[in-house]
């Protein structure tokens, strides 16, 4: 049978008994009194041993959740990244398998009668030339016309392009009256091409062999699509493989670089808006935006040419090629009014720049966050921020890679760079709006110039900055 348990009570009444037995009740009763006064000096002693006990146990505790958060934390950073990892390797093979299949679809297809015109502009490049130019005779796509257009080369281009156009019939030189670049050079091409379709080569790329046919295909099936893009095979310096490069259509992303890469473009005959803007560098990327202002490319996974980055003599690799990306964008940004939003507090320095013509929105903030605009609202070339809005709120245009002024505060924190700067209050508080419309486009300008790494001031400032 199991005992009851010991308590005080029956503890001191044991004791008592005890006494009692020995001795005789004064004795007892003065016992009684040092033994109680040990048992509380005992009871406190234990109670502050348990109290410590206790809180050293919770620290421990303490020190181990954090621990664990923090353990957690690291693991769940190392779980992100290589999550991302994998969704990328995933997306690039899921990406390649497409190419893959759609290739081996398109390889399969029988002949087709539609006429696709490419255009080549060249200029002193007789070294790639003939590769260039045997890319397109190695098409599997026979219905196809080459227009080259000579700009004014004075090494052995000319000679070369006519023992070529002598053996292959569907070449058509043409030449520049003078050393017009290479945007007029495509243009006078434009005004010949016989084709329903028209694509593009670069002297120093080559053009993929089932692309043409691809291109052909793809129209055919897509009867409203004025403009399809492929993918890109890019050969990395000091890489033995190359990369195929086959993006989602990004216009954001593509307005504030310039990396539009036209060798993958295709269109259909006769759009006023391939016509390429003369004299700047960037033609393409420029002339690209404005083949897809209103409705997004459609995409073909099929490779349409291969990016030679490793030939020293590339535009793209001269010294000053910043510089000119940077004026190509200054550019763009004056040949319509600038897109403006911002927050309710910037209400009032929206309201000035109404009257420079620019649109401009108002984006409802909540707890300094902006509401997002719907999916179909042109994208804002700079949005105002309001003294409302909160680090959440900036947060939200990093994301969304939305350059910002802020209006009537300091500067907010902009990790990723996408802060212009603080409009000036003078500018601001100027109700016809000229002051705030001039800042604007100066601050947009160093901005772009600086996200495509030009880090000094731009030459031709005062000509670029004129309105075209």
């Amino acid at each position: 049978m199991a005992r009851p348990p010991v308590t005080r009570a029956r503890a001191r009444a044991r004791i008592a008994a005890r006494l009692r037995h020995l001795t005789g009740a004064d004795r007892q009763d003065a016992r009684l009194d040092a033994l109680q006064r040990s048992i509380d000096a005992l009871e406190q002693r234990v109670v502050v041993g348990v109290h410590d006990a206790i809180d050293r146990v919770e620290q421990r505790v303490i020190d181990g959740v954090q621990q664990a958060a923090d353990g957690d934390l690291a693991l769940a950073q190392r779980i992100e990244r290589g999550e991302d990892r994998a969704v990328l390797e995933y997306s690039r093979l899921e990406t390649l398998e497409l190419i893959s299949a759609t290739t081996a679809s398109i390889a399969s297809l029988g002949p087709s009668d539609t006429l696709v015109s490419v255009i080549m502009p060249t200029r002193n490049r007789c070294a790639m030339l003939g590769e260039a130019i045997a890319s397109v005779r190695a098409q599997t796509h026979e219905r196809w016309e080459l227009l080259v257009v000579d700009d004014q080369s004075d090494d052995g281009t000319p000679v070369l392009l006519e023992e070529l156009a002598a053996a292959e019939p569907r070449i058509r030189l043409l030449r520049s009256p003078a050393n017009v670049g290479p945007g007029a050079a495509r243009n006078l091409a434009l005004d010949e091409v016989r084709g329903q379709l028209v694509a593009y080569l670069d002297d120093d790329n080559l053009m993929s062999p089932h692309w043409l046919r691809a291109v052909a295909w793809a129209f055919d099936g897509h009867p409203d699509a004025d403009v399809l893009y492929g993918a890109r095979l890019v050969e990395l310096p000091d890489v033995l493989a190359p990369e195929i490069v086959l993006s989602p259509w990004d216009r954001q992303h593509h307005e504030l670089t310039c990396l539009i890469d036209q060798n993958v473009l295709a269109h259909r005959a006769g759009l006023p808006e391939a016509r390429q803007r003369e004299g700047i560098l960037g033609e393409d990327w420029e002339m690209g935006l404005r083949l897809t202002r209103h409705a997004d490319p459609l995409v073909v996974p099929v490779v349409a040419a291969v990016y030679r980055t490793r030939h020293e003599e590339r535009i793209s690799k001269q010294e000053d090629i910043r510089a000119h990306w940077a004026n190509v964008q200054r550019q763009a940004l004056r040949m319509r009014p600038l897109r403006v939003a911002g927050t309710p507090g910037a209400a009032a320095a929206l309201a000035g720049l109404r009257a420079q013509g620019a649109a401009t929105a108002v984006w409802p903030a909540s707890g300094g966050r902006i509401a997002e605009p719907h999916e179909h609202t042109p994208r804002a070339d700079a949005v105002l921020v309001g003294p409302e809005i909160t680090a959440d709120g900036i947060a939200a245009f990093e994301r969304r890679r939305l350059p910002f002024a802020t209006v009537g505060h300091a500067p907010a924190v902009s990790p990723y760079g996408f802060c212009i700067g603080t409009a000036p209050a003078a500018a601001v508080a100027d109700p016809a709006g000229d002051a705030l419309y001039a800042w604007l486009l100066a601050a947009l300008d160093a901005w772009r110039a600086r996200h495509v790494g030009f880090t000094t001031p731009l030459p031709g400032a005062a000509a670029a900055g004129a309105s075209s």
